[in-house]
């Protein structure tokens, strides 16, 4: 955990313009040359600085350790006049280091805890960014040669002092040797979630997915034909397809039964086809078989991936390690397993079963029987002619038909190779001409868009935290209950979120990409 608090300032030109770090090679160590202002005191001034270019990382005294600039940014605190030295540091020392300046007591000297504090502070930082104290701590004045921190400029032993104590700060480590797929989770196994429930986890975000109850309990079955956990997969296509809304830059669209980017190897590609959801789904599973297992086809079974030859075969065979391969993201399978989590935690309350009861007979007057004339059926047509821009999927949606049965009924014809004037057999069911009961229609709690506009983070209270407990309830990161206070359990939902829509911004702060993207899957 780290010693130094959080406090950062707004974003401003001179203090704060939120430029991105290129790398972190050193420490600069400062001093206020402020005698007698406090950490916070810093924090109030940097915070509506203009006019001049100024700032740094975290201010140390006494009390407490404040981090005023997020880490990841550039300040204003070490280009200032001619290098002299630090060469690792050119051509800009500001896009190159972290900047720590040491409080002054009133007399001028620095106080023992903040000497201590800065100490840690340096540690935990040469900890994270693999720095060597004696090498990689350097004073604003070896970068410069201005007169900071002065009293070490003065006295060159302190500083070599202070380095040597961060120095004692780390003890060695034994080093253990680890298994790197200690942990991990196996693609093969069995599936643990019913098909209704993993379709119901979808309907939640987007009732409107296409063919989603045959989808999902296609991935149980074929999952189950070939060993590979199928209720894993379908998250693994619910992050493909953005919950089978295909939109997110994809150009994959639902009548491709694409449900994996197969085949999409850069931004704009339409990627792999398939005629039914069937292969559509067996092509997925038949692609995790070939990273997970190095064993031949089941029995029976046709090759349906057209990329299963590209596969190193058995090279992957958990989830974790399909990171930087099926995706070129270090912690895609990790995203996989999150959602994975979230399904297993999604409340759903499986149907019961309707059972008749028989009432016992009551002796009534027998009652006059009325003629009933039943209604005439209507039988759909038997065939269909195709026309232009008709594909499977259209026809089979005009005729209240899935995609599979279609293709059964024409085994001969391939979905993307029909032509205008072809001959699509149907089938033929009689149906009542009895109008249908109108279902009453079902209101649903709505959840508003977040529209406040300031960075929420542990803490934090109000109307604006509480509208984002409730959106968060309602993407199914679970905060608890929804109190309008920012608490360890919110923190944790943020989090979880963050590690599955914005991996590179996980840190527990609802900032505006985080509200971005909530608000997104909110549509």
């Amino acid at each position: 955990m780290a010693i130094w608090k959080d406090k950062f300032i707004k974003p401003n030109k001179y203090s704060r313009p939120q430029t991105k770090l290129t790398a972190v090679r050193k420490i600069v160590m400062h001093w206020t040359a402020n005698f007698g202002a406090t950490a916070n005191g810093h924090y109030n001034y940097f915070n509506t600085l203009s006019g001049r270019y100024a700032s740094a990382h975290l201010f140390v005294d006494k009390i407490e350790a404040l981090c005023i600039v997020p880490l990841n940014e550039i300040t204003y605190h070490a280009n200032d006049g001619t290098y002299k030295g630090v060469p690792e540091l050119k051509p800009n020392a500001n896009f190159l280091s972290i900047g720590i300046e040491l409080c002054v007591e009133k007399d001028g000297s620095f106080h023992p805890d903040t000497l201590k504090r800065a100490m840690q502070v340096a540690f935990e930082l040469c900890e994270i960014y693999k720095l060597d104290p004696l090498t990689d701590i350097v004073r604003h004045y070896d970068v410069t040669h201005k007169s900071c921190p002065s009293p070490w400029v003065q006295n060159a032993s302190l500083f070599t002092g202070f380095k040597n104590d961060v120095k004692k700060l780390a003890t060695p480590k034994p080093v253990v040797a680890v298994d790197p797929h200690k942990n991990h989770s196996a693609i093969a196994g069995k599936s643990v979630v019913q098909y209704d429930k993993m379709a119901s986890f979808v309907k939640s975000i987007n009732p409107k997915a296409v063919d989603i109850d045959a989808i999902a309990k296609a991935f149980v079955t074929v999952g189950e034909k070939y060993g590979i956990r199928g209720d894993v997969a379908f998250c693994q296509a619910i992050i493909e397809t953005s919950w089978f809304k295909f939109d997110g830059g994809t150009a994959v669209t639902p009548d491709q039964h694409n449900y994996c980017g197969m085949g999409v190897t850069q931004k704009g590609l339409k990627g792999s086809s398939f005629a039914t959801v069937s292969e559509g789904v067996t092509g997925h599973i038949q692609h995790l078989f070939g990273y997970a297992s190095k064993a031949v086809l089941p029995t029976g079974e046709k090759l349906l991936d057209p990329r299963f030859h590209l596969v190193t075969r058995g090279i992957a065979p958990h989830w974790e390690d399909l990171s930087n391969r099926w995706a070129m993201n270090a912690d895609y399978g990790k995203h996989i397993l999150a959602l994975y989590k979230q399904l297993g935690e999604f409340k759903y309350v499986a149907p019961k079963p309707v059972v008749a009861v028989v009432a016992k007979p009551t002796p009534a007057p027998a009652p006059v029987a009325k003629p009933v004339v039943a209604p005439k059926p209507v039988a759909k047509p038997k065939s269909h002619t195709v026309k232009q821009g008709e594909t499977f999927y259209s026809i089979s949606k005009k005729y209240g038909m899935t995609s599979d049965e279609l293709q059964k009924l024409n085994p001969r014809v391939k979905s993307g190779e029909l032509q205008i004037g072809d001959v699509i057999h149907l089938i033929s069911i009689p149906v009542s001409v009895a109008p249908k009961p109108k279902p009453k229609p079902v209101t649903k709690p709505t959840i508003k868009k977040l529209s406040f506009h300031r960075t929420l983070a542990k803490g934090s209270k109000g109307n604006d935290v509480k509208a984002l407990q409730e959106a968060l309830n309602k993407l199914n990161f679970k905060v608890g209950i929804v109190d309008g206070s920012f608490g360890s359990k919110t923190e944790d939902a943020v989090m979880r979120f963050q590690k599955v829509y914005l991996s590179g911004e996980v840190d527990g702060l609802a900032g505006k990409n985080t509200i971005s993207k909530i608000n997104n899957l909110l549509k």
